[in-house]
């Protein structure tokens, strides 16, 4: 079996630091999610919208029909390209969104510092500090079995506390000319994921 691709309740897969063994996925059961949902207040079904890139996120259908069986209402709104979907999100205009998200270092605190991180992260979408000072403590333990250790407890954390719930996970490689001209339009910012802003944002290219 290949481990790189088995569905987990956690976000790093077993490629990339921080990976933890003891993860497990759960059991679907869509009538208990509903009977919870309930419970917790809404028996009506709770509304919401999921934002996601037309052409590109095609698992938003999936998301979108096994929430509804769960006591959800969801709405699905298509963006037509990534750089409008990451501007209204950006702008804080959604309740969900389908996310893809790699780490150039191949860390996960990578990971949770650009989805989650309320300093660090393109999407207003989580601001405590607790959970700051948890980012901040791995990235300053230099050690490195103390370094997984803490990014290990950040992914118990974000998997506990729902703040993203995992789909799948793949990979992909990107191949382009080192002789490239480009500009990049994010401070620090690497090539390697940040890629369709390259296709964007290239200026100039020349060949030998």
């Amino acid at each position: 079996v290949d481990k790189s691709s088995v569905a987990t309740s956690y976000m790093i897969p077993i490629t990339v630091v921080g990976y933890d063994e003891t993860a497990k996925f759960p059991e679907y059961n869509s009538a208990k999610a509903k009977e919870l949902v309930t419970k917790a207040g809404y028996p009506n079904g709770v509304p919401l919208t999921l934002n996601y890139i037309s052409g590109i996120q095609d698992e938003a259908k999936t998301i979108t029909d096994i929430l509804n069986k769960s006591g959800f209402k969801i709405t699905a709104k298509a963006f037509p390209s990534p750089k409008e979907f990451v501007t209204a999100n950006s702008a804080g205009n959604y309740d969900l969104f389908v996310g893809t998200f790699s780490s150039d270092l191949g860390d996960g605190l990578d990971i949770f510092s650009g989805l989650l991180g309320s300093k660090t992260s393109q999407f207003p979408s989580y601001n405590n500090p607790a959970f700051d000072k948890m980012l901040s403590d791995a990235s300053q333990a230099f050690k490195p079995e103390d370094h997984v250790k803490k990014v290990q407890e950040i992914n118990r954390y974000v998997k506990d506390n729902s703040l993203w719930v995992p789909i799948t996970v793949g990979s992909t490689t990107i191949y382009y000319h080192d002789n490239y001209n480009f500009s990049i339009d994010a401070v620090n910012a690497l090539a390697g994921s940040y890629y369709w802003k390259l296709g964007e944002t290239q200026t100039s290219s020349k060949s030998n």
